[in-house]
């Protein structure tokens, strides 16, 4: 086993290639790519490259397939690996899904090409997540999170001098106390992925971490207090009650009995208000409501109403395919409509619009049935609590926001549970127990042999 592991305790021997100083570097390097590619996050950076920098993010993966080249961990390897069909099932539905509209309306060929970047940088999210799993074990998430830190705080250095230190404190002060109503220093520092991703880490640090880790529960709580100051930097207002939801799901399941009964009705009935969210929008009664009672919905009121015109609330209704919407909004924009493309702001919506009433009802039923059901079955009620509580954070700002397909949070979605789930070993990493007193004898004479222990240290 790697050096670095926090999880899992594996046996180790003096000739064990992971003491080598060479590989003692993997953390940090693991750090350094990981923060190079939040660097991309910066507004100076993605405005002129866009999102070549998360390219750094490939290093780490480059660091993990160096790694088993060096030294196979063929069990470490089968359990990370495990995870790689689990999370491409949801990118096969945008794909499978969309390929009979593809073929049939050879028109979207514009649409397929965005779709492929957008499925192609989903794959490197995985691959990345996996990878750092595979590396660190439930380390991994503490260092994905110094990573994070390190991004923002460089961010923040950058933009200070442009403003200067008494105008950057009034920016923030203002911005806070109007409730994101962000002007100069503390609008550059709105980076939405990056904010949306520290409220996981929120999540995950003040609930979940202690609860297997209970000595370092003082460290915990220092990074979810971390977590908060990046939080109010960043300042999305959706944040906080999607995060006060997400706790309240997360005190209530862990609560319960039965927790995998628990998790199963609150999926199924997730995948039910999904399809009634669409039905109000559809209908105009949940934008009459939000409107009634003063909610400012900036604009999203005037997509939703443009989006009605291409959609029919349906069971039959097929999609427009993968990608649709954004050829939606560029011919929006041609036509006078509005006059910026914009995205749609509704997650649920526009998975309904490209994917229809099927893709909806699998986009649905993975994340929150089979998902939740996977890692409780396949690794304890704690992780899948964990995964429910994150899911439902995001599903908060998917209602509003188009956060699916975020980088940074994507991964945050994927690798908290999945490192989370090395806090404990699976069945086939159980400690080794002999079968016979005979298998025992030769197990100490081939250690003996390879001059790992001592027979006088045996007691002979």
């Amino acid at each position: 086993m790697m050096q670095w592991e926090t999880g899992i305790s594996e046996k180790k021997t003096e000739t064990d290639a992971w003491n080598n100083p060479t590989f003692r570097v993997m953390p940090a390097l693991g750090v350094m790519f990981t923060f190079l590619a939040g660097m991309g996050d910066w507004k100076v950076l993605n405005d002129s490259f866009g999102a070549l920098p998360k390219a750094a993010s490939l290093g780490v993966i480059a660091l993990a397939l160096l790694s088993f080249w060096v030294k196979p961990e063929t069990a470490r390897v089968k359990r990370a690996c495990s995870f790689i069909p689990l999370f491409f099932m949801l990118l096969a539905v945008y794909l499978l899904t969309s390929l009979s509209i593809w073929i049939k309306d050879l028109e979207v060929f514009g649409s397929i090409g965005r779709s492929m970047e957008k499925l192609g940088f989903q794959a490197v999210s995985i691959f990345f997540a996996v990878s750092m799993v595979y590396l660190f074990g439930k380390g991994a998430i503490d260092l994905f999170f110094i990573s994070m830190v390190m991004s923002n705080t460089a961010i923040i250095l950058l933009e200070v001098p442009k403003y200067g230190i008494v105008e950057s404190i009034m920016s923030v002060y203002e911005g806070i106390v109007s409730f994101g109503e962000a002007e100069g220093f503390m609008r550059a520092l709105e980076l939405h992925d990056m904010t949306f991703l520290f409220g996981q880490f929120f999540i995950y640090y003040l609930f979940f971490a202690g609860r297997e880790d209970p000595e370092n529960r003082d460290k915990y709580r220092f990074y979810a207090a971390v977590c908060l100051f990046f939080l109010l930097l960043g300042f999305k207002r959706l944040v906080f009650p999607a995060i006060l939801f997400a706790l309240i799901v997360a005190f209530a399941l862990y609560s319960a009995k039965h927790i995998r009964r628990h998790l199963f009705i609150l999926g199924c009935a997730a995948v039910g208000l999904s399809f009634l969210y669409i039905y109000l929008i559809n209908s105009g009664l949940l934008t009459s409501l939000l409107l009634s009672v003063g909610v400012d919905m900036k604009g999203r009121d005037d997509f939703w109403k443009l989006a009605g015109n291409y959609y029919e609330f349906s069971i039959f209704w097929r999609g427009l395919g993968f990608e649709a919407v954004q050829t939606l909004v560029s011919s929006w924009v041609e036509q006078g409509l509005i006059n910026h493309a914009y995205p749609l702001h509704n997650d649920f919506l526009k998975v309904y619009l490209e994917l229809g009433t099927i893709g909806l009802a699998l986009w649905s039923g993975i994340q929150y049935v089979f998902y939740p059901q996977y890692w409780a079955k396949k690794h304890f009620s704690t992780c899948a609590v964990l995964y429910f509580a994150l899911i439902s954070y995001m599903s908060v700002t998917y209602l509003t926001d188009n956060t699916a397909f975020y980088y940074w949070s994507s991964i945050g979605l994927r690798l908290l549970p999945m490192a989370y789930s090395f806090s404990k070993p699976m069945d086939e990493e159980a400690p080794w127990k002999p079968s016979s007193v005979s298998e025992l004898a030769s197990s100490i004479k081939q250690l003996e042999e390879a001059d790992i222990i001592d027979h006088k240290e045996l007691g002979e």
